[in-house]
């Protein structure tokens, strides 16, 4: 087993209807280990008037304390508190695994500032380390200003909304996973015209015009990988936002792309 300590890899991937809040769920997918995808973990919250816990999304690992996640993901965090938020790592099951407590977390200063869903990327600490093992792994990070080609093939995985017009009724027990395709930018901003929220900041992806695939309510914050020449597979984006419903033929999905903050998560996941 490779030990990555507190390095974050870095990668270069190369090729081989009306805005919603952000929520995204996976569409079409099917089940998937953790292995496969060990990256990935759950971001929780309690609820006390409930009493449970309640998904807020998914998270990538980045080190052994650091996650990188969607900003919109923690915006329960200051309602709720750090105490009252949690992780849930090396499982494909939702809700059941190894829990880690959050110590800290960091939401990009310029957040919703062009548009509701720019810069919607945040990093969380979590107070013990996480422990290697084949079901809990690092990504390794798409490298600073690297684009991926237009058509490109995208993992993304996730325990949302299987269904897709439920608002989180129909949760995925098991990681689902699905392959989506990347657009160009100006075909994203051409299909939320009418909202003008895309920004160069974002990578969008679809089903090459087909429907019924797609992520969208419980899979925010979680990864989308790119699988380079290599067999590795790239974080590239980080699930943002989407139409409602989802898996429209003629919107795709909206990512935040990594690689336009490679370099603010090196300088704060630390």
């Amino acid at each position: 087993m490779i030990s990555f300590s507190w390095a974050i890899l870095i990668f270069t991937a190369t090729a081989a209807t009306a805005y919603q809040p952000p929520n995204n769920y996976i569409i079409g997918g099917q089940n998937a280990s953790i292995e496969a995808y060990p990256s990935i973990v759950q971001l929780e919250g309690y609820l006390s008037f409930d009493d449970e816990w309640l998904g807020l999304g998914g998270a990538t690992i980045l080190t052994e304390r650091w996650l990188v996640t969607a900003a919109h993901c923690l915006d329960a965090a200051p309602i709720l508190g750090l105490e009252k938020m949690r992780v849930i790592a090396g499982t494909s099951i939702r809700g059941d695994g190894q829990f880690f407590q959050l110590k800290s977390y960091i939401v990009h200063p310029d957040y919703a500032i062009r548009s509701p869903f720019d810069a919607d990327i945040g990093l969380v600490e979590l107070l013990q380390p996480l422990t290697w093992s084949d079901a809990v792994q690092p990504a390794p990070i798409n490298a600073f200003g690297n684009e991926l080609p237009d058509d490109s093939a995208v993992q993304v995985v996730g325990w949302g909304d299987t269904v897709g017009e439920t608002m989180g009724e129909n949760y995925a027990d098991i990681l689902q996973e699905v392959t989506l395709y990347t657009v160009s930018n100006a075909e994203c901003k051409k299909a939320y015209e009418d909202e003008d929220i895309v920004t160069e900041n974002m990578l969008c992806a679809g089903s090459r015009g087909v429907g019924d695939v797609d992520a969208c309510e419980g899979d925010s914050g979680g990864p989308m990988y790119f699988r380079n020449q290599n067999d590795i597979d790239i974080l590239v984006g980080v699930v943002s936002f989407g139409p409602y419903p989802c898996a429209n033929p003629l919107k795709p999905g909206g990512f935040t792309k990594v690689s336009a903050y490679t370099d603010w998560i090196l300088r704060n996941a630390v």
